[in-house]
């Protein structure tokens, strides 16, 4: 298309014409689909569908390029968060907060020699990043066996972000179950839940506390046959 512009007075007296100015009229993509986001520590990973029709029904031409627009709670205004248009169809969002809620939709850029055309948002979709990391176990436990009676201390998960210990035993060669567990602040336990004559193996873990805990590997395992 090409426009010129002209300006009328008071008394219907138009102006010569403008100079002319081509305008290349570009039809939009439509959003990409299947957007999915997953959440990890600390960070978003985004992928999603090119779109294959533009806005007028035609089949895509030219490059495509996406913009991710990212917002935080349920509410809050989407803004773009990449400096340059993407080629590719997947993104990692990193430096997040964990236990927050992100919101995120992805815009397709249909770029031409002529020029560019910018279509709407996807449909948003949501994720939580949450702590993954499993905390370092307890270490050097052991177990001190008296008359109807083990006692349990062990070496704390040096992590600041433990919350509880959970405590395992198991009678002779079955598996180990968790029986109890125990704040952070003690690394001590007294099971009175046993036998004469029995043997137990004992073993302990570290959960922290984040929304969805991680417990950790094992501790050492220890025996002990109350008299």
């Amino acid at each position: 298309y090409v426009y010129v512009l002209t300006a009328t007075d008071s008394l219907g007296r138009s102006s010569p014409p403008s100079e002319r100015r081509p305008i290349t009229f570009l039809a939009a993509p439509k959003p990409p689909a299947g957007v999915e986001a997953r959440a990890g520590s600390r960070q978003v990973t985004l992928s999603w569908n090119a779109p294959g029709e533009l806005t007028d029904g035609s089949p895509v031409s030219g490059d495509l390029r996406y913009i991710v627009l990212r917002g935080t709670g349920s509410e809050g205004p989407l803004t773009a968060i990449t400096p340059q248009p993407l080629a590719a169809t997947s993104y990692t969002d990193g430096g997040l907060e964990n236990d927050t809620e992100y919101r995120y939709a992805v815009r397709v850029v249909r770029v031409d020699p002529r020029a560019t055309a910018t279509g709407a948002p996807s449909p948003a979709v949501a994720a939580t990043p949450v702590e993954t990391t499993r905390p370092t176990p307890p270490s050097n436990l052991v177990a001190i066996a008296s008359p109807g009676a083990v006692r349990l201390a062990w070496s704390p998960s040096p992590e600041a972000h433990v919350a509880l210990y959970a405590i395992y035993r198991a009678a002779g060669t079955s598996a180990l179950i968790r029986v109890a567990t125990t704040i952070s602040g003690n690394t001590t336990f007294i099971d009175r839940d046993v036998r004469p004559g029995t043997m137990y193996r004992y073993a302990v873990t570290a959960i922290d506390n984040a929304r969805r805990p991680n417990e950790s590997a094992r501790s050492n395992e220890v025996t002990a046959t109350p008299p």
